[in-house]
């Protein structure tokens, strides 16, 4: 049973609401929608992108890099003074998703990348193959730090950005709030500032990555009239831009102000514009046993790159196990 046959459609609410003028076609045919009717409200969204220490970079004269050589560029310079390029902090595993998961949407078409968390592609495509490389290139180069599987993201990976200690981190627009906070009372745009996941090929239009939070009525809602009106609700501009504040977080109604945002974070919005489409991050786009294979996969990855081919291999036999098991 797919767990929309336990969600109530909320098409009615919706047209009545003119939801379609609030919310970005790409928000609404990635998170709201499935085969046509509409089943999720989008409360906030983030991104996932690069935020990068300014000092560190200020220091070195660098500039925020838009293509992959710039960015290749970029992490050489910065290792070559003594700081880690990139922090990452996998002990949780979910952090490094993000590098398989943008490395194939800047080499590969957006469709490509739906057909493989759908299982109708394989982790031995050359598609997937050259995501391997190109990541191990960043990993063999030592642009990471070295105990990238054995700290976590936040008092890991952030905390070195934040000491000066590395000079990036890719990660969700989340860590605006924690970098604002009275922990490191960070200004945005001034302190540390952020830039778009580089371009690798040309041919292919930038997608955004990252998690959507929503609301949704369950098909055994005690009270269905008034979850209708608390979506309809909490779909209104005023009460969208509430919800974002404070964690970093956008609201994904168009109409809110650009006043509710910090420079930085009306930047960003003004990026995503430019975005053809929205893709939600690896185990939030596959199924939950098919995410926790992928999850290892990664980690294994940047503890043993070379190895990338036997990785994705068992991957993809893990997830043919997976697939079988279901029909059983």
């Amino acid at each position: 049973m797919s767990v929309l046959d336990k969600l109530q459609p909320i098409d009615d609410v919706w047209t009545a609401g003119s939801f379609d003028q609030l919310f970005s076609p790409m928000i609404v045919e990635s998170a709201c929608t499935y085969e046509g009717k509409k089943y999720l409200l989008p409360i906030t969204q983030h991104l996932v992108c690069f935020f990068y220490n300014r000092s560190v970079f200020e220091k070195l004269s660098l500039k925020p890099p838009a293509t992959w050589d710039e960015f290749l560029a970029t992490c050489e310079a910065i290792k070559k003074a003594g700081i880690v390029p990139i922090a990452l902090g996998s002990k949780a595993p979910w952090p490094a998703q993000f590098w398989f998961d943008y490395l194939l949407l800047r080499t590969a078409p957006f469709e490509y990348r739906q057909r493989l968390t759908r299982g109708e592609a394989h982790y031995t495509d050359p598609e997937v193959k050259r995501v391997c490389e190109l990541w191990k290139q960043i990993v063999t180069s030592g642009y990471f730090n070295a105990d990238a599987t054995k700290i976590m993201w936040d008092t890991g990976a952030n905390e070195m950005v934040y000491q000066g200690k590395a000079a990036m981190t890719l990660m969700g627009t989340w860590v605006i709030g924690s970098y604002c906070g009275e922990a490191h009372q960070w200004e945005c745009g001034v302190d540390f500032d952020y830039f778009m996941f580089p371009t690798i090929n040309n041919d292919v239009p930038p997608v955004a990555l990252g998690p959507i939070d929503g609301l949704v009525i369950p098909k055994n809602a005690l009270n269905p009239r008034g979850a209708k009106e608390t979506i309809r609700l909490l779909a209104g501009a005023g009460n969208q831009a509430i919800m974002s504040r404070g964690s970093g977080a956008f609201a994904p109604n168009l109409t809110v102000a650009s006043s509710t945002y910090c420079d930085l974070q009306e930047r960003i919005r003004k990026d995503l514009e430019k975005c053809r489409s929205w893709a939600f991050n690896y185990d939030l786009a596959v199924p939950p046993a098919v995410a926790d294979l992928g999850l290892e996969a990664f980690n294994e990855f940047l503890e043993f790159p070379e190895l990338h081919e036997e990785i994705f291999r068992r991957l993809e036999q893990g997830m043919a196990s997976d697939a079988a098991g279901e029909k059983r």
